[in-house]
């Protein structure tokens, strides 16, 4: 086997030995976001209302393991998707949950795979840097949960390709295919719909598209409902998560009021949109490569925010791998960044891996071929390492507290709130350390970022170092 052989299956056993061992500790975690998916498009293909308390409840917990928490089973896990998006599920729906459940495993293992492909053909690395850099991640925060980022991610990545190849329409559809996470594929379909000309039709065909699918399977008062009282319930719902990485979350951490926090989290997110699409312009305008443009905006949007958690922070990779490769004079920042981001490290908490980060973080580096950044991104990977296991020994479990039963005619959001409050909100040192972790190395990022969009001194003669293609 070839050493860049070696390096990809080292990296994609640490995945799994990362996979196994959290699954082995939160086994009601297992699928357990798959779950409310399934039942949500099940719930709206019988005609009743995704988005309320029962008969959501009722078909989580036939689906539910038996070795489920009873505080959980007095809510139901909220399916805070589109109409569009739950239609997607249909077909795994129709399906028993655990036949389900496996088709969706390996349809994500196989959207992770072709990630991979589609990145080394776009130039962002070897095969073996890009395993090392996203598949620990989507095993651990994306696949065991059942969370759609790898198709996200492939989505991006899809139409990053499709438009450096000057096929904007394809780029439009692939850039759509990402509003199955909307606040991340709403980003990707920004920048290609304010650069690209030929690419708006269909973005704008697919929205119509998409909000006749929704009001189709859902109805319009249904349809109306998501937007108007879903989406802000379940911001507010959520924002005392502790493994939240959003400024809504964060700032809730500090006693800023949920609502003054989610609003603070929402501005943030529309100011980060426009830094996303100006970037994205600056350096397809500084090289000539348009794929840039659905790249870019994505990594932006999940830094701060209303909603974020390590699996959507995860939709920064692609781009930063693509920087750190085609922008050498920000190759170290980007891979620092990289590296932080790509440790899965509320997985990695486990005294049993906290000796594979630094492992991590070398791959990472190694494969790069970024000789001069090796130390510092083994020096930033064994400090997360050495200051998690340090900090553990201040952490204290928190008490779950009793949930009372939600009511069946309420909001999921309503009841899910509840259980939030009583079962994910503490915030110790080591969740506060690992959150620091992950938001800094988007903060790396978007340094990186900014530093290579500003205009370098750029010698007589010099030529764009590919085409203008997309328009």
């Amino acid at each position: 086997m070839k050493v860049r052989g070696r390096f990809a299956a080292l990296a994609l056993a640490l995945a799994a030995l990362v996979l196994a061992i959290r699954a082995h500790d939160a086994p009601t975690n297992v699928m357990a976001d798959f779950r409310a998916f399934y039942c949500g498009s099940r719930v709206a293909f019988e005609g009743r209302d995704p988005y309320r308390t029962e008969p959501l409840r009722s078909c989580e917990e036939q689906a539910r393991p038996p070795a489920g928490p009873s505080f959980l089973a007095a809510v139901a896990m909220p399916a805070p998707l589109p109409g569009y998006a739950l239609a997607a599920f249909a077909p795994l729906a129709s399906l028993p949950f655990p036949v389900a459940c496996t088709a969706w495993f390996g349809l994500l293992g196989l959207a992770l795979a072709s990630t991979i492909i589609v990145l080394q053909r776009l130039g962002a690395g070897p095969v073996d840097l890009l395993a090392a850099s996203i598949a620990p991640v989507a095993f651990a925060e994306s696949m065991l949960l059942g969370q759609p980022v790898p198709l996200v991610m492939l989505a991006i990545a899809c139409a990053a390709w499709a438009a450096r190849s000057g096929r904007p329409r394809l780029a439009a559809l692939a850039a759509a295919a990402a509003m199955i996470e909307p606040h991340i594929g709403l980003a990707a379909c920004a920048g290609l719909f304010l650069e690209a000309p030929r690419a708006r039709p269909v973005l704008l065909a697919a929205s119509a598209a998409a909000l006749a699918l929704s009001a189709a399977l859902l109805g319009p008062a249904a349809t109306l409902e998501y937007g108007a009282a879903v989406l802000p319930a379940h911001a507010l719902a959520n924002v005392p998560e502790s493994s939240q990485l959003s400024l809504a979350a964060m700032l809730y951490a500090l006693h800023v009021p949920a609502h003054a926090a989610v609003s603070a989290g929402d501005a943030m997110y529309a100011l980060m949109l426009a830094a996303g699409v100006g970037a994205a312009c600056r350096l397809r305008a500084t090289d000539g490569d348009a794929a840039w443009l659905p790249l870019v905006p994505p990594a932006f949007v999940v830094f701060g925010g209303v909603h974020v958690h390590h699996a959507q922070a995860a939709a920064a990779l692609p781009a930063l791998l693509l920087l750190g490769a085609r922008v050498p004079r920000v190759r170290t920042l980007a891979l620092v960044a990289v590296a932080l981001v790509a440790v899965p490290w509320f997985a990695v908490a486990h005294p049993l891996l906290l000796g594979a980060v630094p492992l991590f973080g070398a791959l990472i580096a190694r494969a790069a071929g970024g000789r001069n950044a090796m130390p510092i991104v083994f020096a930033v990977t064994c400090a997360g390492a050495a200051g998690t296991l340090g900090l553990a020994a201040f952490e204290h479990r928190i008490t779950v507290e009793p949930v009372a039963r939600a009511v069946a005619g309420a909001l999921a959001e309503d009841g899910w709130g509840a259980y939030v409050r009583a079962a994910l909100s503490g915030v110790g040192p080591v969740v506060a350390w690992l959150r620091a972790a992950v938001a800094g190395g988007l903060a790396l990022g978007l340094a990186a970022f900014v530093a290579a969009a500003v205009p370098a001194v750029v010698p007589r003669g010099h030529r764009r170092l590919l085409p203008s293609t997309i328009s």
